[in-house]
């Protein structure tokens, strides 16, 4: 990935597609392959969570 100097700053977004990255982590010789796993493990983690939850209170208020 590659940071350039833009107008008023750093230029924002990124270079690489989720496909690109999820190759890179699944070959693991990059020194971002931790970051990368961990980053969609926590997602994954989150979005369940994020569910169960909101599963949870509909359940707590239907039943209250």
């Amino acid at each position: 990935m590659t940071i350039e100097r833009a107008h008023g700053g750093y230029r924002r977004g990124v270079d690489e597609s989720p496909k690109d990255l999820a190759r890179e982590a699944e070959r693991g010789a990059s020194d971002r392959t931790p970051a990368i796993a961990l980053t969609g493990v926590t997602l994954a983690v989150g979005a369940v969570v994020v569910v169960i939850s909101a599963i949870v209170l509909v359940v707590y208020f239907v039943a209250k």
